[in-house]
């Protein structure tokens, strides 16, 4: 999957400069040798980063997804503990705080 990523949507739009660097999160299907001999021919390099490291490197996580997250998961909670019956689905998403 990575690889074809790769063949079919990178190297059609990264240009021709060569060499290019492209940064890789950890993700399993970055890890396919025929990317990576793909990468060598193209005379990419790849830097891949150590896991756990992205959150750290991406500003708008840490300050706007991040916090956005925690205050949806914490009143999705209550939401659902105010009742065993509640679930947060289309119907009910509005109704939460």
């Amino acid at each position: 999957m990575g690889e074809e990523w790769f063949r079919h949507v990178f190297l059609r739009h990264c240009g021709p400069a060569r060499p290019q660097v492209r940064l890789l999160d950890s993700h399993s299907s970055h890890e396919v040798v025929e990317l990576l001999h793909l990468a060598w021919k193209e005379n990419i390099h790849l830097v891949a980063l150590l896991p756990h490291t992205t959150q750290e490197l991406q500003p708008l996580d840490k300050v706007v997804f991040g916090p956005f997250y925690k205050t949806y998961s914490r009143a999705c909670a209550e939401f659902m503990s105010a009742r065993t019956a509640h679930i947060v689905n289309k119907a009910t998403w509005p109704k939460l705080n």
